[in-house]
């Protein structure tokens, strides 16, 4: 049995409860819709979306397994190469490496690779498969290959990466071609312009001798005024100092000098200067024969160049590891047929939910409280569970509280009485049973209590009197058991005229000498009509005045019209539904019939309400939760503001929340960073696009210079100082410089790490960059295979790093392996970072073992392992004291293992560790053992010796040479 939470709201107005703004006759405004309903739908009818959900998640598996499969990728390494000879013959940039990978990705490529498969592959089909990796650090370039099978994919990674190189020398090799026929043309062209020229130096006749002219005056003149205009367009930008201003005064100076009178040459015949147009000279025909014959002889080589190049092309690219299988990396099906299936399981589970949603809204029946007060437009009073499965106590309790709740909700008669109609939409929907228990509980309260059932009732009630007529029409109330606290009363058939007439007996009943607790009346609704209804009204208002009574009328479904009837006269009407048995459209219907009798409708109250566990259990769960993290908010915020007002601490979050992040404070050489040797530069002047210079590099001297600023000292000094100390150098020549100064890129600033990384050396220092940083440049720690396991090489412990002599305090083992941040501090320039390389792991095994010597280290390596790793013991080798040295050589430690309890198994083995020494000594008696075995040895020998001298003749008798 459960009671509903929100019977307890929208109350009725009277006897003081609070409650909601009901309408006229009863009528309550419509509440919203309860989130809380259709989760106990859903929690109720789980079955189906988890039905779905296992279809589909099937479902998914199996498009899983059918469409994906377990792939293999193989890997080869491609190294971009830019020969010399390609860009001295072309003239061209270094190919970069984007435009490398563009042309490793061409259709013509693809295409030709996959035709030379076995069986063929289209392009599309191999570029689906192939991922192209450049390595931005390096000029190396992995071409994956991913395939079904890992032969396959092997086979079809060489085979790329075989016709990529192949394909970048026949690019290079077309280039060639191509410059071949240009220059074959020009060869061409100049054969012909040579053949020309020879043909019109034959017809020349011989050069004339050289005559001593001189220059007319006239253009002497010109010449000087000219010059004598453009010193004043100079020294409008120049100073007096200025090489340009120097030099322009020196030719006006020459001139002037050859203008001079008594110049010789100067009144020279003007016929003297008069000659040829030059194209009938012979000496300038001969000069241009010359100038086409070092131009054919220029092309003649730079075509042999192409030819040679074109014969034999180095192309963009070189093979630096093909793919082999060891590398090939798998690929499973699994994570994708998993996720698919998750996924359809989902869908399967989003499909149940809303095709059982759907079930539910179009189900007219009144389920809940919600639909209830949503159809009947009535506030719910009360309500309960399956009172069949109650036990005695249980429905006591529940008749109880119920009454209790009605009795604040309804209106009350005057004298402290109550009179409760309930009517229903049909019939077997708990009409009975609830009269029944509402007068139990209303009788144990002390209430004098008269239930009127409409229709004969289906059984009899357990604590009352039926009161009925006997043919002779006199009431007869026969008690099985008088001092019985339930008395069971039989039932004698009787007409029901004589009672509505005779209210009065049954007052009786009620109040006198020998009244009863509860008196029932049944009323057939065959007799109904005009005088009855009178008497039916003159008997309710003679017992509504009957002092603390209960008067409880079982009136039949609303559809039959004697239940319109009855209740016309009742203060109260119940409207009373069973869970999932009445529909909507027949409730609506039978209510408005109800209303427009004008019947006064109280409210309604549900039977058979559904569980509302998920409902009480959540809202208390999360009220509690709600309660934990308020809680612990407030915990929080005081330790974060100890000593700041409330107020005080909400400005401190809000400004902390809407702050930008504080940059860590810039290192000395970064707020001063000056220039050094090797950084380059790009000068200019404002005003003068013309005169700029690029990637000027500083010199290793410290000094750059630019236009007439010469070997100016440029390291040491900031952009900004060396930008002044430039102006003030060219101020000398120039009026008012502005030099303008971009640094291209920086050089000088480096560091240093060495030691176990793949990549020692002298880094440039070219931007902020931390310790973490230069061990990733120099591309990590050097590593080594042992024992099939990859192991670093790299001594933490004793790494340092070292600033302008001084070694800072860098913890690396907490860097490095305990993830401490605070440990990575920035580099500064000439820092020498030194990662120390760790001892390769061993433990040494010496004395009496067959193969005595180093042994290789595993975590799990114990003494005995280590001697069997030697071959084993010797047979002079004293078991029982195995010697194990560990530690320093100035303070070791000695372990004593019995080897024999080992192999016995009376004792564990002893584990080692790196370094140890393990010596097996030989047994003490073993000497003794020797000496023993050569005495006996020796005895044997001459007793046998003895014995035979003594029982055994000698073999030879006579001699055998005569």
């Amino acid at each position: 049995m459960n009671e509903q939470a929100d019977f307890n709201a929208n109350p009725g107005q009277r006897n003081g409860a609070p409650g909601l703004s009901a309408g006229r006759n009863g009528t309550a405004t419509p509440p919203s819709v309860d989130v809380w309903s259709f989760a106990e739908i859903l929690l109720l009818r789980w079955r189906w979306p988890a039905l779905a959900g296992v279809v589909l998640a099937a479902a998914g598996l199996l498009f899983g397994l059918v469409h994906w499969h377990s792939t293999y990728t193989a890997p080869a390494q491609l190294i971009s190469y830019n020969a010399p000879s390609a860009i001295a013959l072309f003239g061209q940039r270094e190919i970069s490496g984007q435009t490398l990978v563009g042309v490793l990705r061409s259709p013509e490529l693809l295409q030709a690779a996959g035709a030379q498969a076995r069986p063929p592959v289209s392009a599309a089909t191999l570029a689906g498969g192939l991922n192209i990796m450049p390595d931005h650090n390096s000029d190396i370039i992995v071409a994956a290959v991913t395939d079904k099978t890992p032969q396959r994919a092997l086979e079809l990674a060489n085979l790329y990466a075989r016709n990529a190189v192949a394909y970048t020398q026949k690019m290079q090799a077309q280039s060639a071609a191509e410059m071949d026929e240009f220059f074959s043309r020009q060869l061409t062209n100049t054969d012909t312009q040579i053949a020309a020229l020879d043909q019109q130096a034959g017809e020349l006749p011989a050069p004339a001798s050289e005559t001593n002219a001189v220059a007319p005056a006239g253009p002497l003149l010109e010449q000087l005024q000219t010059a004598r205009g453009e010193l004043v367009t100079l020294l409008a930008k120049y100073t007096d100092a200025h090489p340009l201003v120097q030099a322009k005064r020196a030719e006006i100076a020459a001139l002037e000098k050859e203008l001079a009178p008594g110049t010789p040459g100067t009144a020279a015949n003007p016929a003297t200067f008069a000659a040829g147009s030059g194209e009938d000279d012979p000496t300038v025909v001969r000069g241009k024969l010359e100038a086409l014959e070092k131009t054919r002889l220029d092309l003649l080589n730079q075509r042999q160049a192409v030819r040679a190049f074109e014969a034999n092309p180095p192309g963009f690219c070189r093979l630096l590891a093909p793919a082999i299988l060891k590398d090939v990396v798998a690929h499973s099906r699994r994570a994708k047929v998993f996720a698919v299936c998750m996924l359809a399981g989902l869908l399967g589970v989003a499909g149940g939910l809303a095709v059982v949603l759907l079930i539910e809204i179009a189900d007219d029946r009144l389920k809940t409280a919600s639909d209830v007060r949503r159809v009947t437009q009535l506030p719910v009073l009360a309500g309960g569970g399956d009172l069949s499965r109650l036990t005695e106590t249980e429905r006591y309790d529940w008749a109880f509280r119920t009454w209790t709740r009605l009795q604040g909700r309804l209106s009350p008669s005057p004298n402290h009485g109550l009179v409760v109609g309930i009517t229903s939409a049909g019939n077997g929907e708990g009409r009975s049973t609830w009269v029944q228990l509402l007068a139990e509980a209303a009788s144990l309260l002390g209430f004098r209590v008269l239930t009127i059932a409409t229709s004969p009732s289906p059984r009899h009630l357990g604590t009352r009197t039926d009161l009925m007529e006997n043919p002779t029409g006199k009431f007869t109330a026969e008690i099985a058991n008088s001092n019985s606290e339930s008395p069971e009363i039989s039932m004698v058939p009787a007409p029901a005229s004589n009672i509505l007439a005779t209210p009065a007996e049954v007052t009786e009943k009620l109040t006198g000498p020998n009244s009863q607790p509860v008196v029932h009346i049944p009323l057939p609704g065959w007799v109904w009509n005009l005088e009855r209804r009178k008497q039916w009204q003159d008997a309710l208002q003679h017992w509504a005045r009957i002092d603390n009574i209960v008067i409880l009328v079982e009136l039949p479904p609303a559809a039959v019209p004697e239940s319109v009837l009855l209740a016309e006269n009742l203060p109260n009407v119940v409207w009373l539904t069973a869970s999932g048995q009445a529909t909507a459209a027949r409730t609506s219907e039978q209510l408005d019939t109800l209303r427009h009798a004008r019947c006064h409708l109280a409210g309604a109250v549900l039977n058979r309400a559904p569980e509302s566990a998920l409902r009480k259990r959540f809202s208390r769960w999360l009220n509690a939760s709600a309660l934990l993290v308020v809680l612990n908010l407030s915990v929080l915020h005081a330790a974060d503001n100890p000593g700041l007002p409330p107020s005080t601490n909400q400005i401190a979050e809000t400004s902390l929340a809407a702050a930008v992040v504080p940059r860590e404070p810039r290192a000395d050489w970064q707020q001063h960073f000056t220039l050094g040797a090797g950084d380059i530069l790009n000068f200019s002047l404002y005003g003068e696009p013309t005169l700029t210079e690029l990637n000027v590099p500083i010199g290793p001297d410290g000094r750059v210079s630019y236009l007439e600023a010469q070997e100016v000292m440029a390291a040491g000094l900031t952009i900004d100082e060396l930008r002044s100390k430039l102006d003030e150098e060219l101020a000398k020549y120039r009026r008012a410089p502005r030099s303008i100064i971009t640094p291209v890129a920086f050089n000088s600033k480096k560091y240093f790490l060495l030691g176990s990384v793949m990549r020692a050396g002298a880094f440039q220092l070219d931007r902020p960059t931390t310790i973490v940083e230069a061990i990733a440049r120099a591309r990590g720690f050097e590593t080594v295979v042992q024992e099939r396991d990859l192991v670093e090489l790299a001594d933490l412990p004793r790494a340092f790093l070292v600033r302008h002599g001084r070694r800072m305090p860098v913890d690396f083992e907490k860097l490095f392996l305990q993830g401490d941040l605070s440990q990575n501090i920035p580099l500064a320039p000439d820092d020498y970072l030194f990662i120390p390389p760790a001892d390769v792991k061993q433990v040494y095994v010496v004395g009496e073992v067959l193969t005595p010597g180093a042994a290789p280290y595993n975590v799990n390596l114990s003494a005995v392992g280590a001697i069997a790793e030697q071959g084993g013991f010797t047979p002079r080798a004293w078991k029982q004291k195995v010697l194990v040295i560990r530690g320093s050589l100035s303070h070791p430690q000695a372990f004593v293992v019995d080897a024999q309890d080992v192999l016995s198994a009376r004792t564990s083995d002893f584990k080692l560790e790196p370094n140890d020494i393990v010596y097996v000594h030989y047994r003490p008696w073993a000497k003794a053992e020797d000496i023993l075995d050569l005495a006996a040895t020796a005895f044997v020998q001459s007793a046998i010796i003895t014995w035979t001298d003594i029982h055994a003749g000698p073999l030879i008798t006579r001699p055998i040479i005569q």
